[in-house]
C-alpha cells in the first residue's frame, strides 16, 4: 500500500512522492540491487584511485589530470547523489519529500551540468596540446586552469538554480509516484498541477545552450585535432596523439547524446522504460567507464599507480613491516637496483625485464639444481598488458558482489526462524565457503594486476594451495550432499522432516568439511615434496597443482595418479550422485498432477542445478585429466569459472530464484 503525506501550506501542496524506479519488473530487483551495488562501488574506488594517483604523482600535476581529477570527484559527487535512493527502491518503497526532490534534482543536475562544461574544457585542452605544443605551456597556465574549472560549477549550480527556483513555484497536489528512479526534471513536472510551460520553456531553452553549445566546441576541437594528427609524418606519433583523445571522445558521445536525448528530444521517447535506461547511461555507466577508459588507455596513469605501488611496498619492507619479510628471506644478488628502487634488507630486489618487455621475474636461482625456491612469480594475465586495470576492476565488482551477496545470505538465514531448516542449513555453508575460497586468490590476483612485482612466498604459495583445495573439495561434497537434501524433499515429502533431522544434515555437513580437509593435506603434502628446479614462474593466477607439477623437475607420477584418484571419488562420485538424485526428482515431479506443483518442485532444484553444472564442469576439466594433456592458458580461463564467476552466481540465483529468502528480507526490513 503506497502512502500519501500531505502538509498545506497557503495555496501548495506539500506532497511526499514515491519514486517508482523499475516497478513493473519487480521480478529482477535483487539482481539489479546486487549488480548496481557492486557497480556503485567500483565507481567510487575507481574514481577515488584516480584522484589519489594523480594528488600523490608529481609528474602527473598537469592540466589535462587537473581537469580529470575534477571529473572524478564530479562523478563520485553526482553518482552518490542518486544511486543510493535507487538501491533502496529496490529493497523497499522509495518515499521522498517535495523539498528532498528538489534538492536532488538541484544537486544532480548542478553537477551534471558542470560535467558538461568540463567535458568541453577538456576538450579544449587536448586541442591546445595537440594543434599548439609548443605554446601549450603558457596557453595553459595554472591559474587559467584554475578560472576554466571554477567557471564550470559555478556555471552548473547557477543553471540549475534557475530551474528549481520556476519548480518551487509550481503547485503538487494530484499522484505522487514519480515514475523514475531519481527526481528528473520531466517525470516531476508532468506531476504538476500548475502550468509548468514556464519551466518547460526555460529548461529547453537552457539545455539546447548548455547543452549543445560545450558539445559543438568538443566537435570543433576534435575536428581541428584530427586535420593536426594527420599531418604528424610518423604513424607511431600519430597513434600516441589519437590515444589521448579517443578515451576522452567515448565518455562524450555516451555523456552528451543520452543527456540531448532526454532533454531537448524527449518526444522522441516513446517508451516508459526507456528514458530510465538512457538515464542510466549517464548516471551510472558513463562514471564507472570513466576510471577504466582513462586509467587503461593512459600509460601514464598505469605507471604512476604502479609507483605508487611499489613505494608503499618499499616503506613496509625497509620498516619491517610487509610480511614479516627480512634479508634472509630473499637470495637476491647485491647492486642490481629494481625498476622503482626496491630494497629489500639492504639488498636490492633484481627485477629483469624480459626480452619482450612484458613481464618481470625475480633472479631468485643461484643455479639449475637448486631444489627449492624462496618465492614464485605469479604470471597471471601479464600477456595482456594493455586490460589489466579493466580485469582489476572487473575482478574487484565481482569480488564485491560475492561478498555481498553471500554474506546476504549468511544473514538472511539466521535472522529468519523460517530459514532454519536443512536446505537453508546448506546454502547457509555454500555461502561461507564461497566467500572463504574466493578471499584465498582474488585479492592476490588483484594485486598482481596492478604491480610489476607479482610474486608469492613459498610459505604463501603453500598456504594458498592448502586453503583453495579445502574450500573447493568441501563445495564439491556439499553440492552432493545439498542435491540429497532436494531427493528427499521431492521424493519423500512425508518423511523429510524425520530422515533430515537436525543430527544428520549437521554430520554431512561435517562430514564435508573434514573430507576436504583430508583432500587438502594429502595434495599439498605430495605437490610440496617434490624438487624444483627449473625456473620460478607459474603459469597461472594462484598457485594450484597442474602450474606446480610443471615445474617439478621430479618425477609426478604418484601425484598425477593420487590426483586422478582423489578426483573420481571428490569430483566424478558427488557429480553422478547428483545426476542420479535429480533422475529421481525429475521422476517424481512429472507425476505431479497440477502443473503449479510441478513449477514449484523445479524451481526449488533449478538454481542448485545450474550451479552444479558450472562448478562441476570447470572443476572436473581441470584435475580429472592427465598432466600431459593441459593447457595452462586455456585452464586459466576455465579456473575462472568456478573460483571467480560461480561464488558471485550463487546469491543471485538462490536469491533471484528463491521466494522464501525475498520474503525474509521484506521482513527484516518492515522490522
Amino acid at each position: 500500500m503506497i502512502r500519501m503525506e500531505s502538509v498545506f501550506t497557503g495555496n501548495q501542496t506539500v506532497i511526499t512522492f514515491i519514486l517508482l524506479g523499475f516497478h513493473d519488473i519487480p521480478e529482477l530487483h535483487l539482481l539489479f540491487f546486487v549488480v548496481f551495488t557492486g557497480v556503485y562501488a567500483s565507481i567510487i574506488i575507481g574514481n577515488m584511485l584516480i584522484i589519489v594517483v594523480v594528488v600523490c604523482s608529481p609528474t602527473l600535476h598537469t592540466p589535462m589530470y587537473f581537469f580529470l581529477v575534477n571529473l572524478s570527484f564530479l562523478e563520485v559527487l553526482y553518482t552518490s547523489t542518486v544511486v543510493p535512493k535507487m538501491l533502496e527502491g529496490f529493497l523497499w518503497e522509495a518515499a521522498i519529500s517535495l523539498a528532498g526532490c528538489l534538492l536532488q534534482f538541484f544537486i544532480f543536475g548542478s553537477l551534471a551540468t558542470a560535467e558538461c562544461f568540463l567535458l568541453a574544457v577538456m576538450a579544449y585542452d587536448r586541442y591546445l596540446a595537440i594543434c599548439y605544443p609548443l605554446h601549450y605551456p603558457f596557453l595553459m597556465g595554472p591559474k587559467w586552469c584554475l578560472g576554466l574549472v571554477i567557471t564550470s560549477w559555478l556555471s552548473g549550480f547557477m543553471v540549475d538554480g534557475l530551474i528549481v527556483v520556476l519548480m518551487t513555484q509550481l503547485r503538487f497536489c494530484g499522484p505522487n509516484y514519480i515514475d523514475h528512479f531519481y527526481c528528473d526534471f520531466m517525470p516531476l513536472v508532468s506531476l504538476a498541477c500548475s502550468d509548468p510551460r514556464v519551466a518547460q520553456v526555460t529548461t529547453f531553452v537552457l539545455s539546447v545552450i548548455f547543452l549543445t553549445v560545450p558539445f559543438g566546441l568538443v566537435l570543433t576541437s576534435y575536428a581541428q585535432i584530427v586535420v593536426t594528427v594527420l599531418r604528424i609524418p610518423t604513424g607511431a606519433s600519430r597513434k600516441k596523439a589519437f590515444s589521448t583523445c579517443s578515451s576522452h571522445l567515448a565518455v562524450v558521445t555516451i555523456f552528451y547524446g543520452t543527456l540531448m536525448v532526454l532533454y531537448i528530444a524527449p518526444s522522441a521517447v516513446h517508451s516508459q522504460l526507456l528514458p530510465k535506461v538512457f538515464a542510466l547511461l549517464y548516471t551510472v555507466v558513463t562514471p564507472i567507464f570513466n576510471p577504466v577508459i582513462y586509467s587503461l588507455r593512459n600509460k601514464e596513469v598505469h605507471q604512476a599507480l604502479q609507483k605508487l605501488l611499489y613505494l608503499t611496498i618499499n616503506e613496509r619492507v625497509q620498516s619491517g613491516s610487509y610480511h614479516g619479510v627480512h634479508e634472509s628471506s630473499y637470495h637476491l644478488p647485491r647492486g642490481v637496483r629494481s625498476r622503482w628502487g626496491l630494497q629489500i634488507g639492504g639488498e636490492d630486489c633484481a627485477v629483469e625485464e624480459d626480452h619482450h618487455g612484458d613481464s618481470s621475474r625475480l633472479n631468485l636461482m643461484e643455479g639449475e639444481n637448486q631444489t627449492s625456491f624462496s618465492v614464485f612469480i605469479i604470471m597471471g594475465f601479464s600477456n595482456l598488458n594493455n586490460l589489466q586495470f579493466l580485469l582489476f576492476t572487473t575482478f574487484l565488482t565481482i569480488y564485491l558482489c560475492t561478498l555481498g551477496g553471500n554474506v546476504f545470505i549468511i544473514l538472511m538465514t539466521l535472522m529468519d526462524s523460517r530459514l532454519h531448516t536443512p536446505m537453508y542449513f546448506f546454502l547457509r555453508n555454500l555461502a561461507f565457503l564461497d566467500i572463504c575460497y574466493t578471499t584465498t586468490n582474488v585479492p592476490q590476483m588483484m594485486v598482481h594486476l596492478l604491480s610489476q612485482r607479482k610474486s608469492i612466498s613459498y610459505g604463501g604459495c603453500v598456504t594458498q594451495l592448502f586453503a583453495f583445495l579445502f574450500f573447493v573439495g568441501v563445495e564439491c561434497l556439499l553440492l552432493a550432499a545439498m542435491a540429497y537434501d532436494r531427493y528427499v524433499a521431492i521424493c519423500k515429502p512425508l518423511r523429510y522432516s524425520v530422515i533430515m533431522h537436525k543430527a544428520l544434515y549437521s554430520r554431512l555437513a561435517a562430514s564435508c568439511w573434514g573430507c576436504g580437509f583430508l583432500n587438502s593435506v594429502v595434495h599439498t603434502v605430495l605437490t610440496f615434496r617434490l624438487p624444483f628446479c627449473g625456473h620460478n614462474k607459474i603459469n597461472y593466477f594462484f598457485c594450484d597443482i597442474p602450474p606446480l607439477l610443471v615445474l617439478s623437475c621430479g618425477d609426478t607420477s604418484v601425484n598425477e595418479f593420487v590426483l586422478l584418484l582423489i578426483g573420481v571419488f571428490i569430483g566424478w562420485a558427488p557429480f553422478l550422485g547428483i545426476i542420479l538424485s535429480y533422475l529421481y526428482i525429475i521422476t517424481a515431479i512429472l507425476r505431479i498432477r497440477s502443473s503449479e506443483g510441478r513449477r514449484k518442485a523445479f524451481s526449488t532444484c533449478a538454481s542448485h542445478l545450474i550451479i552444479v553444472l558450472l562448478y562441476y564442469g570447470s572443476s572436473i576439466f581441470t584435475y580429472v585429466r592427465p598432466i600431459s594433456s593441459y593447457s595452462l592458458t586455456k585452464d586459466r580461463l576455465i579456473s575462472v569459472l568456478y573460483s571467480v564467476v560461480t561464488p558471485m552466481l550463487n546469491p543471485i540465483i538462490y536469491t533471484l530464484r528463491n521466494k522464501d529468502i525475498r520474503k525474509a528480507l521484506n521482513t527484516v526490513l518492515k522490522k
